[in-house]
C-alpha cells in the first residue's frame, strides 16, 4: 500500500543525495508516468541544460505538442511557487511562437496538495491562459499522481520508485513484545528505593493527568496518533505513560527502537496494532539516522500510537522559532515536534494526588517515606532524586565533588555521549586548587568514581557507567536528575581555561564536538571556540554551520588569509562564494573574483555570485551576462535576489527599454522589473507612465492593484483612491472595476497618509473598519489623543484598541486594562497584551493558549506574541522573559539583552554571556560603547573573553 499522498513523493528527497538529485529524479518519473498511456513521450535537453521550458513532452516539435512541466514542490506556500509557474509557462510559450510549433496542452505535475486558496489561484490562473493561448491547462497535483500510480498499468513503475519497505537492518531494537508483558524497567520507568519488604516497582500513584492521557490514547488506537509527554527528571512521566498504555492497549505490540538504529526502516510500516516507545525523546533527534517528521507521519499512516518523553529544556528550544535555522535542524525537530499531542505531567504532586499517595502509603513503606518526606516532590523520593544531589553536593572529599560538577559542566556544555576515564582525568583537576592537586592521593580518581557510581537507596547512582563489552567501561554518563539540577544551578557558571583545554583535546565526536563549540562561541570564547569548529569542520568535508562559525571568528579579528586558506582544504564551492563575501567585505573583490573565476562556472549559483562582484566594482554590463546565463538556465530563483538584481542594474546602465520589455511581457512578466520600472517612473515624476504600466497589468494579474492606488495617491489623485476604497467608481473610469481588486486596509492607509482625515472620520462613523483603524493608528502618532478618547469611549473598537495601547505605553496599563474591559473590548489578543503590560504575564498566556490557533494563524500569533514580550519588558517584567530566554526563545533572548543593554545593566550582561544568552556579547559590547569603553568594546566583539576573568582577551 502506498502511503498517504502528502508523504508519498518525499522518499524521493529521502533517497536522492540532494534537493538537484530529487528534482531530477521527480521529472524522470513524470517521463515515465506519461509513458505509460503515451508511449511516444519523450524529452529534451540543449547546452546549459536548456530545454525550452520542456520536461515532457508528446508530439512534434515542428507541429504541435502536448507538455508536462515538473516542478518539485514539497510545499506550495504562495508567491514563490506562483512565479516560478508563470515563469515556465511564460518560457514555453515563448520559445513556440520563436520556434514555430503549438503547444495544445499544459500540465503542471507537483508532489504536493494545493491550500485552498492556492487551489483558486491556479484555477483562475489556468483559466486565462487558456483563453489567451487557445490551449488545455491541467493540474497533476500528489492526490493525482498517486492515484496513477496505483493504476494497474503503473505496477512496475510503483515498485521501481517506491517500492514497498524491506526487512530492517539489525540493531538493537528490542524485538515486539505485548504491552501487558513488557518489564517496565526496560521502558526507562526509575528503579525505586528499597524497603525492607518493597517489590519493584510500587504501586502506581494516581494522577490528575491519567483521564485525559487516556483518552488520547485511546483516540490513537482507532486512526494513529503520536503523545508527548513533557516533564523533568524523577517525575513520574514514564511510569504515567507506561500504566496509560498497559491500560488502554494491552494486547497491542510495542516496539522500543534504538536511537542508533535506523529509525526509518523500523518505524515506516509498522505492524497493524502497534505502540513505538521513545523515551527521552532526545536521544532520537541527533545523528545521520536521526528521527524526522517524515517517519513519524508514515508510522501514523499506518495507525500506530507513538509516545514519547522529553524534559521541558529539552522541548522548548528545539520548538522555538530561531532567526537562522541551523543546518535546517531546528526547523526539522520543530516540524517534528509540532505533530505531537503534548501533555505536562507536573514537577510537584497535586492535594488529590497527596491523597492518592497518602492511600497507597498504607501498604507500602516506600510510598510513606516519599509523603512523609515534605521537601521534595514525592516521585522524586521514590526514584532518590533528592540523594542523588545531597550526594553530589555533601561528598565524602573534593575530590569525588570535583568529578561530578566536572561531568556536570561537560553534559550540560554540549559532550552527550559517554565521558571516558582518561577525558576526565584531565579534566577534573580544573576544579582544584593548587593545594588540593598536590595533596591528592594516587587512587584519587579510581576512589571518586566509586563513590558516584554507588548505587543510592537501591535506585541509582550519580553516574552510571557505560561498558560496550562484558567488564570494559568506555566511559560515563550523569543521571538525568543530576544533570537537570545542575543545567538549573550552574547555567551562569564559567568553566576554567583547563576545563576547556580538556574537552578540545579529548573530543572525538563530530555532533560533540559542534555542542561545545556553539556554547563556548555563545559565551563569547573564541580561542575556545575556534578549534572545536576546526574539528568539526574539517571532518564535515563540506562547508556548513561550523565552518560559517569559524569564518565569522576569522573575520571578525582580520585574519582574512587563514580563513581563505581553511576554505582551500575543503574544496567547496559553497565555501568559495562565503570567502568571497568575506573578501568583498574586506576591501578586496579582485581577489574575490579572481576565486571565483576558478570554480565551476557551470554551476549557476558561483555565476550568481561573481555577478555580485562584478556589480559591486562597476562592471555592469559583465554582471548583466553572468545574471541572463543563469537565469537562462534555471528559473529556480525562489527568493528573487537575481531578478532583483538584474532589474537595479539595468537602471543603473540606463538600460531602460529593457527594463521595460521585460516588466511588459516580452519575456515573460518579470515581477521584479515591474517593481523596479515602478520606482523608476516615481523617481523620476512620471506617474501617468507608472500607471499605464500598472493598469495593464492589473488585466491580467490583480495582485497588481494594491500597486496601482499607491502611485495614484502620490500623484495626488486621492478623489479616485477614496471613490476605490468605497466601490464608487464612475463608469466611464478606466479603474471601475479596481475596487474588486484592492486591498481595502491599503487604500484606507493612504488616505491616512496622506491627510483625508475627513474621509477617514466619515467612512468609519458609517461602520468602515478598515478606516477605522487607519483613523485611530494616525490619530495616536499625530497627538490627537482626546479625539482618539473621544471615539474609544463612543463605541469604535479601533479607537479602544489603540487608546488603550497609548495609555499603556504612558505608563498606564492598569488604566489601560480597567478601560478596555469597561467599554466591552473583546480581543483575546489585545485583552493578552494589557494583561502582560499590567504584569499579569501568567493570566496574558492562559489567554492566548486558550485560543484556538489554525495552522495559518500562526504568524499572528507570533507577533502578538513578541508584542507580549515587548511590553513586558518595557514595564520591567524580565524574569518571565529570562526564563522564555533560557528555553530558547530567540526573540525573548534578544529583548532580554537589548533590555538590559538600553539599560547600562553590564553586570547582567555580563551573567547573560556566562549562560549562552543568544545575543548577550554584542549586546554588551554595545553597551560597553554606549558608556565611552570604545577600546574594551572592539576588543570584545574582536576576540572575546578569556574565561577566567571578566576582561576581554
Amino acid at each position: 500500500m502506498l502511503p498517504q499522498a502528502t508523504v508519498l513523493f518525499r522518499t524521493l528527497l529521502w533517497n536522492a543525495s540532494s534537493d538537484a538529485g530529487a528534482r531530477a529524479t521527480f521529472q524522470q518519473f513524470i517521463t515515465e508516468l506519461v509513458t505509460v498511456q503515451f508511449p511516444q513521450a519523450d524529452e529534451v535537453a540543449g547546452p546549459s541544460g536548456s530545454d525550452w521550458g520542456i520536461d515532457t513532452y508528446v508530439g512534434r516539435l515542428d507541429t504541435s505538442i502536448m507538455v508536462w512541466q515538473s516542478k518539485f514542490f514539497l510545499e506550495w506556500s504562495g508567491e514563490s511557487q506562483r512565479n516560478k509557474v508563470r515563469s515556465s509557462f511564460q518560457r514555453l510559450i515563448t520559445q513556440a511562437t520563436t520556434e514555430g510549433f503549438t503547444v495544445t496542452a499544459w500540465t503542471l505535475c507537483v508532489p504536493c496538495v494545493l491550500p485552498p486558496a492556492e487551489r483558486r489561484w491556479f484555477d483562475t490562473w489556468a483559466m486565462a491562459q487558456e483563453h489567451q493561448h487557445h490551449l488545455n491547462i491541467r493540474l497533476w497535483s500528489a492526490v493525482h499522481l498517486r492515484h496513477l500510480l496505483i493504476r494497474d498499468d503503473a505496477a512496475a513503475l510503483r515498485q521501481r520508485y517506491f517500492p514497498p519497505a524491506g526487512p530492517a537492518p539489525a540493531d538493537r531494537t528490542l524485538p515486539l513484545v505485548r504491552v501487558a508483558d513488557v518489564d517496565p524497567r526496560r521502558l526507562g520507568v526509575h528503579a525505586a528505593i528499597t524497603s525492607a519488604d518493597s517489590t519493584d516497582p510500587p504501586p502506581y500513584i494516581s494522577r490528575d493527568i491519567d483521564r485525559q492521557l487516556r483518552d488520547r490514547l485511546t483516540d490513537a488506537a482507532g486512526r494513529g496518533g503520536f503523545i508527548l509527554l513533557l516533564g523533568g527528571s524523577c517525575v513520574g512521566k514514564t511510569r504515567t505513560l507506561y500504566e496509560a498504555v498497559r491500560a488502554v492497549v494491552p494486547q497491542w505490540s510495542l516496539l522500543r527502537p534504538a536511537p542508533d538504529g535506523d529509525l526509518r526502516a523500523r518505524l515506516s510500516s509498522p505492524p497493524p496494532q502497534t505502540v513505538i516507545w521513545l523515551d527521552e525523546l532526545q536521544r532520537f533527534l541527533t545523528g545521520p539516522q536521526r528521527l524526522t517528521a517524515d517517519v513519524i507521519r508514515d508510522a501514523l499512516d499506518h495507525a500506530a500510537i507513538i509516545v514519547a518523553t522529553l524534559w521541558p529544556d529539552e522541548y522548548h528550544p528545539r520548538l522555538a522559532r530561531t532567526h537562522s535555522d541551523r543546518d535546517n535542524t531546528s526547523a526539522t525537530h520543530r516540524e517534528l515536534l509540532e505533530l505531537a499531542h503534548v501533555e505536562e505531567v507536573p514537577s510537584s504532586f497535586s492535594p488529590r494526588e497527596r491523597r492518592n499517595a497518602t492511600e497507597l502509603a498504607r501498604r507500602d513503606a516506600r510510598i510513606q517515606i516519599a509523603v512523609d518526606t515534605p521537601d521534595h516532590g514525592i516521585t522524586q523520593i521514590l526514584a532518590a532524586g533528592p540523594a542523588l544531589v545531597r550526594a553530589w553536593l555533601h561528598p565524602p572529599d573534593t575530590y569525588s565533588r570535583a568529578l561530578i560538577t566536572a561531568a556536570v559542566d561537560a553534559r550540560r556544555l554540549g559532550w552527550t555521549s559517554p565521558l571516558p576515564r582518561n577525558l576526565l582525568t584531565d579534566l577534573v583537576p580544573a576544579y582544584l586548587s593548587p593545594r588540593e592537586r598536590a595533596a591528592a592521593p594516587p587512587d584519587w580518581l579510581d576512589r571518586s568514581l566509586t563513590y558516584a557510581t554507588t548505587v543510592l537507596l537501591g535506585a541509582t547512582a550519580v553516574l552510571d557507567a557505560v561498558a560496550e563489552h562484558m567488564s570494559a567501561v568506555t566511559g560515563y554518563t550523569v543521571t538525568d536528575y543530576v544533570l537537570q539540577h545542575g543545567r538549573r544551578t550552574r547555567r551562569t557558571e564559567r568553566l576554567p581555561t583547563a576545563a576547556w583545554q580538556a574537552l578540545t583535546t579529548h573530543i572525538h565526536d563530530r555532533e560533540d564536538a559542534e555542542r561545545l563549540a556553539d556554547s563556548a562561541y555563545d559565551r563569547g570564547l573564541y580561542r575556545h571556540a575556534e578549534p572545536l569548529y576546526r574539528y568539526t569542520a574539517s571532518r564535515s568535508r563540506s562547508w556548513q554551520h561550523p565552518a560559517d562559525r569559524l569564518a565569522d571568528i576569522y573575520e571578525r579579528q582580520g585574519r582574512i588569509d587563514e580563513i581563505v586558506a581553511f576554505a582551500d582544504s575543503l574544496g567547496s564551492w559553497i565555501g568559495e562564494i562565503a570567502i568571497s563575501e568575506i573578501l568583498q567585505r574586506a576591501g578586496r573583490p579582485d581577489t574575490a573574483l579572481q576565486r571565483l573565476q576558478q570554480c565551476d562556472r557551470d554551476n549557476m549559483y558561483v555565476r550568481w555570485r561573481l555577478a555580485e562582484v562584478h556589480a559591486s566594482v562597476g562592471d555592469i554590463d559583465q554582471a548583466l551576462d553572468l545574471l541572463e546565463s543563469v537565469m537562462t538556465d534555471s528559473d529556480d530563483d525562489p527568493d528573487m535576489r537575481a531578478d532583483t538584481l538584474r532589474a537595479d542594474l539595468l537602471v543603473t546602465a540606463g538600460r531602460i527599454d529593457d527594463l521595460r520589455a521585460r516588466a511588459t511581457g516580452s519575456h515573460g512578466d518579470d515581477w521584479c522589473a515591474v517593481h523596479r520600472l515602478v520606482r523608476y517612473y516615481r523617481d523620476t515624476d512620471q506617474c501617468d507612465e507608472a500607471l499605464d504600466l500598472l493598469h495593464d497589468l492589473v488585466k491580467r494579474e490583480e495582485t497588481w492593484a494594491d500597486d496601482l492606488v499607491r502611485v495614484l495617491a502620490e500623484a495626488g489623485r486621492l478623489d479616485e483612491v477614496a471613490a476605490i476604497h468605497r466601490f464608487d467608481v464612475p463608469e466611464e473610469s478606466r479603474y471601475e472595476d479596481l475596487s474588486w481588486s484592492v486591498s481595502p486596509p491599503v487604500t484606507a492607509q493612504l488616505l491616512a497618509d496622506h491627510g483625508r482625515i475627513d474621509l477617514l472620520c466619515l467612512y468609519a462613523d458609517e461602520g468602515d473598519l478598515d478606516a477605522a483603524g487607519a483613523l485611530a493608528e494616525h490619530l495616536a502618532t499625530t497627538a490627537r489623543e482626546e479625539q482618539l478618547r473621544q471615539r474609544a469611549v463612543n463605541g469604535d473598537h479601533a479607537a479602544l484598541l489603540r487608546y488603550s495601547l497609548l495609555l499603556a505605553d504612558r505608563g498606564n496599563p492598569v488604566d489601560a486594562l480597567a478601560l478596555y474591559v469597561a467599554h466591552g473590548g473583546t480581543d483575546p489578543w489585545h485583552h493578552a497584551e494589557l494583561l502582560a503590560c499590567a504584569g499579569r504575564l501568567n493570566e496574558a498566556s492562559a489567554l492566548l493558549n486558550a485560543i484556538p490557533e489554525p495552522a495559518d494563524q500562526w504568524l499572528a500569533s507570533e507577533q502578538h506574541h513578541q508584542r507580549i514580550l515587548t511590553f513586558s519588558a518595557r514595564h520591567g517584567q524580565l524574569d518571565a522573559i529570562r526564563r522564555l530566554a533560557y528555553d530558547g526563545d530567540e526573540f525573548a533572548a534578544e529583548l532580554l539583552t537589548t533590555t538590559l543593554a538600553t539599560q547600562g545593566q553590564l553586570a547582567q550582561l555580563r551573567t547573560e554571556v556566562d549562560a549562552g544568552t543568544y545575543t548577550a556579547v554584542d549586546r554588551l559590547a554595545e553597551a560597553l560603547q554606549a558608556q565611552g569603553r570604545i577600546t574594551e568594546a572592539n576588543y570584545l566583539r574582536r576576540f572575546g573573553f578569556d574565561p577566567d576573568t571578566d576582561e576581554p582577551v
